[in-house]
């Protein structure tokens, strides 16, 4: 670890991952130094290790042989022991635990529970309770259960316990725990309902085990997105300007997507139901219906018809307006010379440039041969590979003389060019790989062209 730099633990740690990216969470776990590799079977061990030797190798790591242990079925790392039950505690501080004589000063006492302030300048007295309550510790930190490692084949399931000073969360996988954390509450959160500490505590779950929690979403099929997006859009359409009325206007969505001709079937919903085509909308006149509830609701739906085909004109004229700024009136006649637009990134059937940006906007001159109503064809050289008819926006009128002939450079596949001289040559180090590049002079191409 480079000592002086700052935060140099973090940034050893960075770099720590970097390095492992490819095989972390899948056959390697890092901590600083620490490298643990897992696998399910020895054939699959001799590969992962073979794998991490090569990434420690490609970037100048070492390691000591004396720290290392291979092909191992239980190895201890960070204090804890893993194998192929899961997680446990190191034996020798458990048998620590369960030998530790009773204390006889409130200096012992202090050096069990390692907390320095936690008992109180006070007469040093030991009775049953205390007896008790030392014992019970003795059993809680020595018996605590096995953490098994994620399986990430299976769902993950996470416990919560909420009370008035604090909350608990387990992570667990076939009623087995995975980790485990708590959380004292401050005096703002202790004033929270249960229900509103039980969501704090699932806020706080997931943002702990983000990795193994924030990644699951439910997924409908696509006949439900596009029902979804229709009676959206039709909603937006009866409602925007009022939208506390979108209760009211679900009926109405209903019966229109019900008699709204499908594509897919040919038909509408309502035919296939009924038997019949639905009952096309006429017009309503105020009094034409005696009942005076369903006189005023087709009235008002009439208003509404009338509002949303106001809305409709003034969202096009609008858009019309916002178009036209950026469109200019052109037109061309038969014989016309025409500059045409062409883009490098897109026709990949144009001679390619090293630079894109550096390319050609405009080509040609070209004559105009056939004229449409907003696309022309245009006449292009025989060994052109793109069509030949274009919209009227990729079109530029031509001034100045016309050439006697005009080229248009097709992509040469590298199987077809024909190498005239190596102009020149270079050493680069390409993956980890060194490589010696030419500078390739191609015939019918002029140096400016080599690559």
């Amino acid at each position: 670890m480079p000592f002086g730099l700052t935060i140099a633990p973090a940034s050893f740690q960075s770099w720590m991952n970097v390095v492992f990216r490819p095989l972390l969470r899948k056959c390697v776990l890092v901590f600083f130094d620490d490298v643990l590799v897992y696998s399910k079977n020895f054939e699959d061990h001799w590969i992962h290790l073979a794998a991490v030797f090569q990434l420690m190798k490609d970037n100048n790591m070492f390691m000591k042989a004396s720290k290392c242990a291979f092909a191992v079925q239980k190895i201890e790392y960070l204090g804890h022991f893993i194998s192929a039950q899961g997680v446990e505690t190191d034996p020798n501080k458990v048998s620590a635990v369960n030998s530790w004589q009773v204390p006889r000063s409130v200096k012992e006492l202090r050096g069990f529970l390692g907390l320095a302030g936690f008992v109180k300048k006070e007469a040093f007295e030991w009775t049953k309770h205390a007896q008790k309550a030392f014992e019970e510790l003795k059993v809680a930190l020595t018996t605590t259960p096995v953490l098994a490692v994620p399986n990430f084949d299976l769902s993950f399931i996470v416990e919560i316990d909420a009370s008035n000073k604090g909350i608990r969360v387990v992570l667990m996988q076939q009623g087995h725990p995975l980790a485990f954390i708590s959380r004292t509450l401050g005096p703002k959160w202790q004033k929270l309902s249960v229900y509103e500490k039980e969501l704090l505590n699932i806020v706080f779950a997931v943002q702990k085990w983000e990795q193994y929690l924030s990644a699951y979403h439910p997924a409908t099929n696509g006949q439900t997105k596009v029902v979804n997006r229709c009676l959206e859009n039709y909603l937006r359409c009866m409602c925007s300007f009022n939208e506390k009325t979108w209760c009211s206007w679900l009926p109405l969505s209903e019966w229109w997507y019900n008699t709204h001709f499908h594509t897919s079937s040919q038909i509408t919903p309502y035919e296939v139901v009924y038997g019949q085509p639905p009952l096309l909308h006429f017009p309503y006149l105020a009094g034409e219906v005696i009942n005076a509830e369903v006189d005023r609701s087709l009235r008002r739906r009439e208003q509404i018809m009338a509002d949303l085909k106001s809305n409709l004109q003034k969202a096009q004229q609008r858009i019309k307006v916002y178009g036209d700024k950026h469109r200019s009136d052109r037109s061309f006649a038969v014989d016309d010379w025409v500059w045409l637009k062409l883009q490098l990134y897109r026709q990949h059937s144009i001679h390619q440039r090293g630079n894109y940006k550096l390319s050609a906007r405009f080509y040609g001159p070209f004559q105009v041969i056939v004229v449409g109503k907003v696309a022309y064809k245009l006449r292009l050289p025989s060994s052109a590979t793109i069509h030949d008819v274009f919209h009227v926006s990729q079109l530029k009128v031509f001034h100045g003389q016309v050439p006697l002939t005009v080229t248009l450079r097709t992509s040469m596949r590298t199987s077809d060019r024909v190498p005239l001289a190596i102009l020149e040559r270079r050493v680069q180090k390409v993956n980890n790989t060194v490589k010696i590049q030419f500078l390739v002079h191609w015939e019918g191409l002029p140096d400016s062209e080599a690559t």
